[in-house]
């Protein structure tokens, strides 16, 4: 079964003694994408073609860092309204 569903931002998990959702610069979302790929293309063509379509990701949407305790509450900061 193919499902469509809407991206309403990237999140990069910080395990915190509070729950926060704190707007993250495009250039240190990017650098968090590419520090958690697992292979870097060995290839030199390749390389830029991975950073730009991450960039277009970032670009597209919002990144976050979402602070949260080990408790399902934080749930309710990225729940769409």
């Amino acid at each position: 079964m193919n499902l469509t569903v809407e991206l309403h931002g990237l999140f990069f998990l910080v395990q915190a003694e509070r729950e926060e959702l704190q707007p993250m610069s495009e250039s240190r979302a990017v650098s968090n994408i590419l520090a958690n790929v697992p292979i870097i293309p060995l290839s030199s063509e390749l390389t830029p073609q991975l950073i730009s379509r991450i960039e277009k990701l970032v670009q597209d949407h919002q990144p976050y860092s979402l602070l949260f305790r080990p408790e399902p509450t934080f749930w309710n900061l990225i729940l769409p309204e």
